[in-house]
């Protein structure tokens, strides 16, 4: 399709992203002065929603294009509750733009939306999911208080009712508080409980086995290792967790690295009973076509029933069915840690209507770039159509 002169070539930047568009999904370009993006998309069979104070020329050049007329850097923002495939910014990034972009009205007070989570925890039993595990990374463990951090599984277990396990985050960079933690959730029904590797006062190896030892000696309850030293900065050895596996009420570990090499070595070296679990998405498969138990997944956040079904395939060995899931689910395992977990999967569960996408300080928004990013990604899974 030929443009007029007027119209422009659209940036290389544009079209270097544009693939990663569903066909037929929604463009806003801000700012879309001439119109060279708005006729460029259009001409590729995509909605297009262009926006500026003088949209003039932009009719012009796309007169099948929707055109909104707004001062965008004095005015209001005039598209707060649309949704759209992509964001096209050029040449505009120093103006007052991003906050009107990023400004929605709170629908709560930052409060925990408990009604949310005995929906998702509902959702999550009708689309297959194995075992949920809440106060962890994921579930946003470090900005809530002790109070909402006990609720938050005591709700989880009373919604669950006994129709699948609930895997409680009791995890401290306090041995004391750890234990306290994980009394509550024995008291409460939790089927184990998830300790991760204490962060920030970056205890020796001795210091970590006797910590964890601790725990699993001053309550009966089930207790998965969680070593992800990319945010503890402490990281678990290969011998500490060999030792742990030999303490009783010890079952297990989620192994975040993403060292393939690692697993393979606990794989073969942990006892009967001890379970290895991936806490790495793109190299779960790896670790379970090794021989792991499964994965306590952040992706599963927004497509469980696609990683239950790797994981069922991964562990049976049946490689081809589980490389076919995998590179279904690759680009949404990547997108999801563009920026830290779990800002783009709040996002993404808030964009399929799972929840409310609010977030505490010193977490933020996702950035508009990045939410082209998930879209895509949530699109290209089969997630969201």
């Amino acid at each position: 399709m030929g443009l007029p002169v007027s119209a422009g070539a659209p940036s290389a930047w544009v079209q270097r992203w544009s693939h990663l568009l569903a066909p037929g999904a929604s463009v806003l370009d801000v700012a879309c002065g001439g119109g060279r993006h708005v006729a460029w998309f259009s001409g590729r069979g995509h909605p297009v929603c262009g926006v500026d104070i003088d949209t003039s020329v932009a009719a012009a050049n796309a007169p099948q294009a929707e055109l909104i007329q707004a001062d965008i850097e004095n005015g209001p923002w005039p598209l707060l509750h649309r949704q759209f495939g992509a964001v096209v910014v050029c040449n505009y990034l120093w103006r007052p733009l991003f906050p009107r972009l990023l400004e929605r009205p709170m629908l709560d007070d930052g409060s925990v939306d408990y009604a949310a989570l005995r929906k998702l925890i509902d959702w999550h039993i009708a689309e297959g999911t194995d075992c949920v595990c809440v106060v962890g990374t994921t579930g946003e463990s470090p900005t809530v208080t002790v109070d909402e951090h006990c609720e938050i599984i005591r709700v989880a277990v009373e919604q669950a009712a006994g129709r699948l396990p609930i895997m409680a985050g009791c995890g401290a960079n306090s041995t004391k508080e750890a234990i306290e933690l994980a009394r509550f959730a024995k008291k409460v029904g939790a089927q184990c409980q998830l300790q991760v590797v204490p962060y920030y006062n970056k205890p020796t190896q001795e210091g970590q086995y006797l910590h964890f030892k601790s725990i699993a000696e001053a309550v009966d309850l089930p207790l998965v290792l969680y070593n992800v030293p990319g945010r503890t900065v402490a990281d678990m050895a290969h011998d500490t967790v060999m030792r742990l596996a030999d303490v009783p009420g010890i079952i297990g570990i989620k192994e975040a690295t993403g060292n393939i090499d690692r697993a393979q070595w606990l794989i073969k070296h942990a006892p009967a009973g001890f379970s290895i679990y991936s806490g790495d998405d793109p190299t779960a498969i790896a670790l379970m076509l090794c021989g792991g138990h499964g994965n306590v997944s952040v992706t599963a956040n927004v497509a469980p029933r696609l990683m239950h079904a790797l994981c069922m395939a991964a562990i049976a060995g049946d490689c081809r069915a589980a490389i076919a899931l995998h590179q279904q689910l690759m680009p949404l395992n990547q997108a999801l840690f563009v920026e830290p977990n779990p800002i783009p999967v709040k996002w993404a569960a808030a964009r399929i209507g799972l929840c409310k996408g609010n977030l505490r300080l010193p977490l933020t928004d996702l950035t508009p770039p990045t939410q082209v990013l998930v879209e895509a990604a949530l699109r290209s899974s089969g997630v969201l159509v």
